[in-house]
């Protein structure tokens, strides 16, 4: 498959599904304020009501608790929003958005200050699975069976209310006042893209622009978003958490759509003659994968045309050790037609 059909192959896919299945359509955020409050104390009124009753299920106890808590964590932090509001002079400037690394290690930054003060793995991973998400909301079951599998009836709720609650508390640590960042909703938990930014999503809206542009055939523009997206594209997806299951898959698609924007980048400039450009993608194709014989060649090629003949006789060597190391292969006959061209 040429290069720009396999990238645009796999853009498509990145940019037109969700990275999880786990999803619903996008809900419109809770109203809060004065109806919040009501919900809060008709829950308390229930469960008053209910612990009156000596014969009432525990479980059901539990499931109320886990509503109020989730509640409360939503509806307190805005009442001191409201009173702070309330003794000082209105604002003008916008607060600093909660902005979330997961390309590479995950970074929670708010304007210049990162978030450190996580009080469990657990938060962190929800904040980033809710931010690959993208607008949509995931249901509590969704949840409580990935990130707690096993735990007992209630017990699961009542982790991920906690685990909710870390995450507001980190952020508030920094900067009381900026977002709540996370949306819950009727058992629907993601995250609030009108105060969260994510260089998952630029990458994402960075490689539906690509594909878009390789479906026009224009180059210009193809050859720009890439850049960009290669740009972004600071590591592996979650690189600090590499054995959670649930980031495989993701990983994948992103490192493969990495892999194919460098290859018709490289590709494009040996077309244009570009052999230093050739030779510097290139080499960015073998520091993500040693034992990739077309980057090689690609090496060799753009060597050769620059009139570094035993650079390219070098690099034939270094593909040639690699793939025995690696691979345990000898280079391909292509690989060895072009070693051939070296020796003449």
């Amino acid at each position: 498959m040429p290069a720009s059909a396999a990238i645009s192959s796999s853009v498509a896919t990145l940019g037109s599904r969700p990275l999880l299945p786990f999803i619903l359509e996008t809900q419109p955020a809770p109203a809060y304020g004065g109806d919040l409050l009501h919900s809060i104390l008709d829950r308390l009124d229930r469960l008053q009501e209910m612990s009156a009753h000596s014969q009432v299920e525990l479980t059901s106890l539990r499931e109320l608790n886990v509503e109020i808590l989730e509640a409360l964590t939503q509806y307190l932090p805005l009442r001191a929003e409201k009173r702070e509001e309330a003794v000082r002079a209105p604002e003008t400037s916008v607060p600093p958005k909660l902005t979330l690394r997961l390309l590479g290690p995950f970074e929670a930054r708010i304007g210049d200050r990162v978030v450190t003060a996580w009080p469990g793995r657990k938060a962190r991973l929800l904040l980033a699975y809710l931010a690959m998400e993208r607008g949509r909301l995931v249901p509590r079951d969704v949840l409580i069976e990935l990130f707690w599998p096993g735990a007992r009836e209630g017990r699961g709720a009542n982790n991920l209310s906690i685990a909710v609650h870390q995450i507001r508390s980190s952020i508030a640590a920094i900067l009381p006042l900026t977002t709540q960042a996370i949306i819950v909703r009727q058992g629907l938990y993601g995250v609030d893209s009108e105060c969260v930014s994510v260089d998952l999503w630029d990458l994402q809206s960075t490689l539906d622009a690509a594909r878009r542009a390789l479906e026009l055939k224009d180059k210009p523009a193809a050859q720009a978003h890439l850049r960009k997206a290669i740009n972004l594209y600071k590591g592996d997806l979650l690189a600090s958490d590499p054995y959670e299951e649930w980031t495989a898959e993701p990983r994948r698609i992103l490192d493969t759509a990495s892999h194919q924007a460098l290859t018709w980048l490289a590709a494009e400039a040996s077309t244009r003659g570009n052999w230093q450009e050739t030779l510097e993608f290139a080499s960015q194709m073998l520091q993500r994968d040693a034992s990739d014989e077309a980057a090689h060649r690609l090496a060799m090629d753009a060597h050769l045309k620059m009139g570094n003949r035993s650079q390219a006789l070098q690099q034939y060597q270094l593909c040639v050790e690699t793939l025995r190391r690696e691979l345990g292969v000898t280079p391909s006959p292509e690989t060895r037609r072009l070693a051939e061209r070296l020796a003449d």
